[in-house]
């Protein structure tokens, strides 16, 4: 519908086999958000859209847990390592092959 702006309904999480009377029962609230609806241009990315897409990108980076700088180095430690083992076992493999083929 163009002139109404779509709803969302949020509260508690129930089972899909419960019915509408379970939750009732239980007192819980459910509540309706209007969530509104831009026109959107040929992409269907609006200015709007955009500042709500980086203002949610920003507030997800500050939920991210960053390893230390300890983890870090431990973790390229590793990188490096498997990397040294699996040239040195191709290029073993590889001179092998040379040899035996020639």
């Amino acid at each position: 519908m163009a002139g109404r702006p779509a709803t969302k309904r949020t509260g508690p999480r129930r089972d899909r086999t419960e019915g509408k009377a379970a939750i009732a029962q239980a007192g819980a609230k459910t509540t309706v958000q209007s969530v509104p609806q831009d026109s959107a241009g040929p992409s269907g990315w609006t200015v709007a859209a955009l500042k709500v897409y980086l203002a949610q990108v920003r507030l997800e980076m500050g939920r991210v847990t960053w390893p230390t700088r300890r983890e870090l180095q431990a973790a390229t430690a590793v990188v490096m390592m498997t990397l040294l083992v699996f040239a040195g076992y191709l290029g073993m493999l590889d001179w092998i092959l040379r040899r035996v083929f020639r």
